[in-house]
């Protein structure tokens, strides 16, 4: 019975510290790059902390698209990320999903991409107000049926890995 009652008291006082240094994230407010320099996947972000767990990320791009034959693509990218941290440490995993779509247009043609992600990352808060991470998703993309600039097919399935470097300033 001491055995217990002693491991029942060092389970408290355990978890007791680990709550006690963990940091208030709820509402925390940041801004950032994600993306991997090369790619149309370059966006700002906004991160929006619902709870300690769970960040919400809008994410907007463009960038211009060379197209072999024929005029030059313009592309915005807008999306959505719903991120849930593994832990509430310096360092963050997460796993997450984001939903983005390319709005492509060259010429007089709009263009519309979907990508659905199930990501997974971390990041590393370096202070309060400044983070770096990286993240690996797992696309499927859904292209526009008459044509994709991003991709140059029409009506296709696309599934691809990207990896993304993301830097964050948090402003409260």
């Amino acid at each position: 019975m001491k055995q217990f009652i002693f491991l029942v008291l060092l389970t408290t006082l355990i978890l007791a510290a680990n709550i006690s240094a963990q940091e208030q994230r709820a509402g925390k407010f940041g801004i950032g790059y994600s993306g991997n320099f090369t790619s149309e996947t370059n966006v700002i972000t906004a991160t929006l902390w619902a709870i300690d767990d769970l960040a919400i990320e809008p994410q907007f791009g463009f960038n211009t698209i060379s197209v072999d034959e024929g005029p030059d693509a313009s592309a915005y990218r807008v999306g959505l990320g719903a991120l849930y941290y593994l832990s509430n440490t310096k360092v963050l995993p997460y796993v997450g999903l984001r939903v983005s779509a390319a709005i492509a247009s060259m010429a007089s043609h709009t263009y519309t991409d979907m990508t659905y992600s199930a990501v997974f990352g971390g990041d590393y808060f370096v202070s309060d107000w400044f983070s770096v991470g990286a993240e690996l998703r797992l696309n499927y993309g859904k292209t526009d049926k008459d044509f994709s600039p991003l991709y140059l097919v029409e009506s296709a399935d696309i599934f691809f890995t990207e990896q993304v470097l993301n830097i964050k300033l948090y402003f409260n």
